[in-house]
């Protein structure tokens, strides 16, 4: 009877714990790896939106700047921007703390009472300057943001503006 036992024995097919342990760990090792790539993907798009979004709005604000002094006149350099006259009123473009001591664009137009405008909205200022050369008209634009990355770029524009 027991010879009868082994021979039953030996027919049966099953996996040990151990190899049943080990699909199990290689399988997992096999899924992990495209999940980290689609991860590192995801996250990387992300901070590429987040790039471009910062980049559309320096361009924006360098964009409105240039159409702000399309029909300026008398444009002078002051601390931290430039005066200038539009139509019957003056006007400013300054570089001014906000509330929370970021620094962003404002048109100031000097009205009863003065009126602060921002040109662009969300936009990380570190450095920005606006400085008008009169003898040779040239209006030089220059913005240092930062970047989702940790990077700090700089954008310098010049606008010649005869008067």
């Amino acid at each position: 009877m027991s010879s009868q036992l082994k021979i039953n024995n030996a027919n049966c097919a099953a996996f040990t714990l151990v190899e049943v342990i080990c699909v199990l760990v290689l399988i997992g090792l096999l899924v992990s790896i495209p999940l980290a790539m689609f991860t590192n993907s995801v996250k990387s798009h992300v901070g590429a939106d987040a790039n471009y979004a910062q980049i559309q709005n320096i361009q924006m604000a360098v964009t409105r700047i240039i159409l702000e002094l399309q029909n300026a006149t008398n444009v002078t350099a002051v601390t931290d921007g430039i005066d200038y006259k539009y139509g019957s009123e003056n006007r400013s473009i300054l570089i001014k703390p906000d509330t929370n001591e970021t620094r962003k664009i404002v048109l100031v137009i000097a009205t009863s009472p003065t009126v602060f405008h921002p040109l662009v909205k969300n936009l990380d200022l570190v450095v920005s300057s606006l400085s008008y050369n009169s003898a040779q008209s040239i209006l030089t634009v220059t913005i240092k943001s930062n970047f989702s990355d940790g990077a700090q770029k700089t954008f310098t524009t010049q606008i010649y503006k005869p008067l």
